[in-house]
């Protein structure tokens, strides 16, 4: 159909339903990096990886569609981040030279002046940090980076800009669990709508319960891989040590006596 022959109101619905997507930070075009928060950045990436991507796991009948914005694809510093490799105390390796950086900091310097080329630079790229706020960064990053998970903390609240957060995540929720898909894309959006969105409350008992939930499914989790980890290392000693009995007190018995 040519753009002549539609009709009025749809030649100005569709550029304005861009308009307000773009708006919403979840269509951005040209991202620039000189804009875009590499830590902030990071802290949502870590966010989806521990605290998102587990339950998506959890639905055998969905997959992740390139056209939710927290698609690993679509992260502008993705490549970058799979680069980074935590070295020595607080030092940092990049591997794909070798350089080592004393802090966090330090390397994405070097990576902003020797490693542009890994940017992911295509039309549907977009900077993490534009959903912080939306999926509660601040808070998730407090759990992940103190030793008890206690990520409780001022929360300063004004009704009108928690009213536009959780209305941004409905809208992330609906563009990438599309309830409609599968019983599992349903499980997923009733998960994000009723837990992150809900969380975008000024009514502290809410926000605080809805974000602990979450926070304490990921502390299950973990604590199941530290327990089979240390069950598996029990018995590494444990085989270990039968085995050297069974050398000192039979095999290396009868070997001397040979």
């Amino acid at each position: 159909m040519d753009m002549h022959d539609q009709k009025p109101w749809c030649r100005l619905v569709v550029p304005w339903g861009l308009v307000l997507l773009a708006a919403s930070g979840f269509v951005q075009a040209d991202v620039d990096p000189a804009t875009c928060a590499r830590a902030e950045s990071r802290d949502v990436r870590r966010v989806v990886q521990e605290f998102l991507l587990p339950q998506i796991a959890k639905q055998k009948d969905f997959t992740l569609s390139r056209s939710c914005p927290l698609h690993p694809d679509r992260n502008i510093y993705e490549v970058q981040e799979q680069k980074r490799k935590a070295w020595w105390r607080e030092e940092w390796k990049c591997t794909v030279c070798g350089h080592v950086a004393l802090t966090a900091a330090g390397l994405d310097h070097h990576m902003d002046d020797s490693h542009n080329d890994l940017l992911v630079q295509r039309p549907d790229s977009l900077c993490l940090a534009e959903i912080y706020d939306v999926l509660h960064a601040s808070y998730f990053t407090a759990h992940v980076t103190t030793a008890r998970g206690d990520a409780k903390g001022a929360h300063r609240c004004r009704a009108a800009e928690a009213a536009k957060l959780a209305q941004d995540c409905r809208t992330l929720a609906r563009q990438c669990f599309p309830p409609e898909a599968s019983k599992g894309a349903r499980k997923l959006h009733e998960y994000m709508t009723g837990s992150y969105c809900g969380a975008h409350t000024c009514h502290m008992p809410t926000h605080e319960r809805l974000l602990h939930r979450i926070t304490r499914a990921h502390q299950v989790v973990h604590s199941g891989y530290r327990w089979i980890g240390g069950l598996a290392l029990v018995v590494i000693a444990v085989g270990y040590g039968a085995f050297w009995y069974v050398w000192k007190n039979y095999i290396g018995y009868h070997t001397k006596q040979d």
